[in-house]
């Protein structure tokens, strides 16, 4: 009995001698158990496996080998019993043999009559319905009841045990409602879950004690120096008041439900909000959940990162200077991703093939690497993308010794790739699109250099490097899918699109 109170069993089987029958609860009460039909049910399983591998005259007794135990004889205080009321186990008692203690010479029979049986008994305890029980607002677990309305009764119920918090409801095919309780929380009910035979269906539960749930979000979780982040309260549970805390921001506090914080200083930055209620209050910590990044100017550092503000020499509040020739590299700190530049802002001097002032954009990690973009004027070039995951984009810009002007003001970040726009206007042909049989050829009025191609998640399958306006690619060692195509040539990367089929 300590043994089964320490442990938390969900089914469990004693074994006797004597006849052959499996019998099943109650043995006390003529009244049938809330179980009734699920013990029927995994009583004949075991039954009918038994008389499937074993003589024809083997475990046929009775209801065709099974029997509820008052109808067979009444008996009080027995191990059967007490497991089912008290330990909210199912047990069964399996007799296994007309002979009260067989002999040695017939226990491995006996053992390939019945161990198909018993490996079926003990499967039955993966179906059904499970779950853990966890409080709402910590998701620490809970010891709860689990009730079946209108079905439960004589301590049928089940509890979900610590330290995980799980429960396991072992239940014939059916649809019910199942109400959990908890001491000091308020019950919850679950309707019309539908149970299915020899299947296992899962039901996590969620508790709450009544006191207010914190929950906030922001507009942003990464921002620039001086950059202003917006956040709201989402709590639950009708709070009253609430109080923030804003590590790093330019208020320490804020009583009002949804406010805007300025960063001033590069970092990582915990947010808490502590709300409450008529019953209780709660505080939600999310540590590091905001990151400022530092400015970024071009000629200093080469920073390793995902998310970068970056600017000209000057900063965005004035001119660059005469005379520059500054060079900064971006590297990708996800190796899946490639870098995506956007400007917000662009005001260089404008000039024919950008003879005066140019930003020159490199798809690599310095300046012999191929070519992306040279950008002068005041248009606003559209996103600018590195074609290998994990590389680098470098910037070099130069400028005249005469009319400078408000530079420019671009987010560096890391980027799938899915999605991207072509860096310029894609004339390669792709043939044959779709691809069926083995490979197709890539044609480009311009020398290939390198070719490298790329799935919708940013990682390169396949890369070439090459001297040629037409390449043949094998298809072979590529699943079949949507595909980016990336071209370097001496103007720039041109990319396209190709579907792979299974051929």
């Amino acid at each position: 009995m300590n043994f089964a109170e320490d442990r938390d069993f969900v089914m469990s089987a004693n074994f006797h001698g004597g006849t052959e029958v499996i019998n099943y609860p109650w043995d006390t009460w003529s009244r049938f158990a809330a179980d009734d039909e699920w013990w029927q049910l995994v009583s004949h399983e075991y039954a009918d496996t038994c008389q499937a591998h074993s003589p024809s005259n083997y475990m046929n007794e009775f209801d065709d080998g099974i029997t509820n135990g008052y109808a067979w004889y009444r008996i009080t205080g027995g191990r059967q019993d007490y497991m089912n009321y008290f330990q909210q186990c199912r047990e069964v008692t399996m007799e296994i043999s007309d002979v009260k203690l067989i002999p040695a010479s017939q226990l491995l029979n006996h053992w390939n009559y019945n161990y198909r049986s018993m490996l079926n008994y003990m499967e039955q305890v993966t179906y059904g319905v499970r779950g853990i029980v966890t409080d709402t607002i910590t998701n620490e677990p809970l010891e709860a009841q689990v009730y079946i309305s209108n079905f439960d009764k004589d301590s049928s119920m089940v509890f979900s045990a610590m330290p995980v918090g799980n429960y396991h409801r072992l239940l014939k095919a059916g649809t019910y409602n199942l109400t959990f309780f908890a001491e000091g929380y308020l019950p919850k009910t679950i309707h019309n879950v539908i149970v299915t035979d020899k299947e296992s269906i899962r039901r996590d539960v969620k508790l709450w004690n009544g006191t207010a749930i914190p929950a906030f979000s922001a507009n942003t979780l990464t921002t620039h120096a001086g950059g202003s982040v917006q956040f709201t309260d989402n709590s639950g549970g009708n709070p009253t008041s609430r109080l923030w805390t804003f590590e790093g921001g330019n208020i320490a506090t804020s009583t009002a439900p949804d406010p805007t914080v300025t960063y001033n200083v590069p970092g990582t930055y915990n947010v808490s909000l502590y709300v409450t209620n008529s019953i209780g209050g709660n505080t939600l910590v999310k540590e590091d959940y905001i990151t400022v990044n530092p400015d970024y100017y071009i000629g200093t550092l080469n920073p390793t990162t995902c998310y970068a503000n970056f600017f000209d020499s000057q900063g965005p509040d004035a001119d660059y200077t005469a005379g520059e020739n500054l060079v900064t590299t971006f590297t990708s700190a996800d190796p899946e991703k490639v870098m995506r530049v956007s400007f917000s802002s662009f005001n260089l001097e404008n000039s024919t093939g950008c003879a005066s002032d140019v930003l020159k954009i490199y798809d690599g990690p310095g300046i012999n690497s191929p070519l992306l973009a040279s950008l002068c004027g005041s248009e606003i070039p559209e996103d600018i993308y590195s074609s290998i995951a994990g590389g680098s984009v470098t910037f070099s810009f130069t400028s005249d010794a005469i009319n400078n002007f408000g530079g420019w003001n671009a987010i560096v970040r890391c980027d799938s790739g899915v999605g991207i726009q072509e860096n310029l206007a894609s004339n390669i042909r792709i043939f044959p699109n779709p691809v069926r049989f083995g490979s197709f050829v890539v044609e480009s009025p311009e020398v290939i250099r390198q070719i490298n191609i790329c799935d919708l998640s940013g990682r390169i399958v396949y890369l070439e490097n090459a001297e040629s306006k037409s390449l043949h690619v094998f298809t072979r060692n590529i699943k079949p899918g949507i595909y980016f195509i990336n071209a370097r040539t001496d103007k720039g990367i041109v990319r396209g699109k190709v579907q792979i089929i299974a051929e």
